[in-house]
């Protein structure tokens, strides 16, 4: 079984390979967006860390400064802050549409922070640090507020990510169930080693273009085709060759048969071939056409294979009645002199 889910799944399928790229294509990017939800998590919470520590660094410079004690290195570490801030906001970090805002917020916060180094009165000093503690306050609220926004955004884009790779791979799986399926279907109605049709297949068809000769007289003609001197093909060159022979004469036929045309394999080295809405004489030309060239296409060292036929239009007589007349064609073709076509009356 697993050898024939096998042979089955290497058919060639350019909508599975177009599947399976597209899923490999959805796939990288949600690992991509995934991957950029984490980056801006974190970015995110290092900005928001920063923007309060310069609103506690400021208010500290300000107790500094009405105490009259140096505060160079709080000066330094807010200015650092700012610095880190720059750089981090300076590449598409917002949104367009949340960029405005922010810019008008810290620069407010920048501007008091300023105005509060150049400050020397107590009174004046007082009112710059709770102002730039509201602006610097505000300033982390809407950054956390942005962070947010840009979060659901991402996590709306990678749940549908994450729909569209579930319907994919549902859809892969509804696809290689019936590309199985059809495939093992096919399995039960071709033959292994010529890949025509088998004789199961043959009753069931037969069987049917009577019903349509019963019901509106719809003609259909078969030809019997057996190969000459096999087991002396078998016997000789070994069983094998017959093999390759039996594959060879089976493309052959398959090539020069009309689209409606049907073969399958009867039994041993017999094919039997159905002629949909074909009458005898059309039939004999097909049948003709096809031995000769059978015989100048198929050899075994240098020599040419040949093939009896026999042929016949069905006439009401019932299918077993039918397939012994024309079988009984072909034992007269071999009687005769083999590498001919007889029809049958």
């Amino acid at each position: 079984m697993l050898f024939k889910l096998k042979k089955v799944m290497t058919v060639s399928s350019p909508i599975l390979v177009l599947l399976l790229l597209i899923l490999g294509i959805t796939l990288f990017n949600g690992y991509f967006l995934t991957k950029s939800l984490k980056t801006s998590v974190y970015k995110d919470a290092f900005l928001v860390n920063k923007l309060g520590q310069i609103r506690g660094s400021i208010q500290r410079y300000a107790k500094l400064k009405l105490e009259n004690i140096a505060a160079d290195s709080v000066k330094a570490q807010i200015e650092n802050d700012f610095n880190i801030i720059n750089h981090l906001t300076k590449k598409d970090y917002f949104p367009k549409e949340k960029l405005p805002r922010f810019l008008y917020l810290y620069k407010q916060v920048q501007t008091s922070w300023k105005q509060l180094q150049n400050e020397k009165s107590h009174d004046a000093i007082l009112i710059l640090s709770e102002e730039c503690w509201d602006e610097a306050d505000k300033l982390t609220s809407y950054t956390a507020q942005v962070s947010e926004y840009k979060n659901n955004i991402l996590l709306k884009k990678i749940s549908f990510i994450t729909l569209i790779t579930a319907v994919l791979i549902l859809t892969i799986m509804l696809f290689v169930y019936f590309m199985i399926k059809k495939g093992l279907e096919k399995e039960k109605i071709t033959d292994p080693l010529t890949k025509l049709y088998n004789r199961r297949h043959f009753m069931e068809n037969f069987n049917y273009f009577i019903d349509l000769y019963d019901r509106y007289k719809r003609p259909f003609s078969i030809i019997f085709l057996d190969i000459d001197n096999f087991k002396q093909i078998n016997d000789t060159y070994g069983h094998q060759k017959g093999d390759e022979i039996l594959i060879t004469l089976s493309k052959h036929i398959m090539n020069k048969l009309r689209n409606t045309d049907l073969a399958f394999r009867y039994g041993g080295e017999e094919i039997v071939i159905i002629l949909p809405e074909t009458e005898l004489y059309e039939a004999f030309q097909i049948a003709e056409r096809l031995r000769q060239s059978i015989k100048k296409k198929i050899q075994i060292k240098s020599k040419p294979v040949t093939v009896s036929m026999g042929v016949g239009t069905y006439n009401g007589e019932g299918m077993f009645s039918f397939i012994e007349r024309v079988d009984e064609a072909v034992y007269k073709a071999k009687r005769s002199g083999k590498d001919k076509v007889i029809v049958s009356q």
